[in-house]
């Protein structure tokens, strides 16, 4: 079954529950995502990215993470969201998706937003999203590919 059917089933499950509750939890600094060989630019048809990320798994945290592996590319500032291809072998049925934030008229450089949602570790009716965001550069024309961390500043889940 592919991932997003198995959201699609989830989502399903959850709404036609009775009772589903959200849950939110406070985000800490402990757990991010390294972000690997940034590169961005724009031209005159607009911005775009690509980069790989990476998170660890957690077991003992509240509430358990996965671990994955994937690459992001998109493009044009304010798009929705695109699905990031997972690389791992996990057969923890998760996502991870990117978008470049607009820039405001006081704002430079690329603001570059990231979800991670995945079922439960432990309960299988549940699922989390972890949203992280970050301020970087537009750097393919001005220098290396970067490397740099998000730390998730959204955490919600529902069951």
């Amino acid at each position: 079954m592919r991932i997003t059917s198995v959201f699609a089933v989830l989502a399903a499950a959850v709404s036609a529950s009775p009772f589903p509750m959200m849950m939110t939890i406070e985000a800490t600094d402990d757990y991010s995502w390294d972000i690997i060989n940034w590169d961005s630019g724009c031209t005159g048809s607009g911005c775009f990215y690509s980069f790989n990320i990476t998170g660890e798994a957690s077991t003992v945290s509240r509430p358990p993470k996965p671990a994955f592996f994937a690459n992001c590319a998109g493009e044009i500032e304010g798009a929705p969201y695109r699905l990031c291809t997972l690389y791992d072998d996990s057969t923890v049925a998760r996502r991870v998706a990117a978008k470049l934030l607009p820039v405001n008229s006081t704002g430079t450089g690329a603001h570059i937003q990231v979800s991670y949602q995945y079922v439960d570790l432990a309960t299988p009716t549940t699922f989390w999203n972890f949203t992280g965001k970050a301020n970087t550069v537009y750097n393919q024309f001005t220098g290396p590919c970067l490397n740099f961390t998000i730390t998730p500043d959204t955490i919600w889940g529902v069951a």
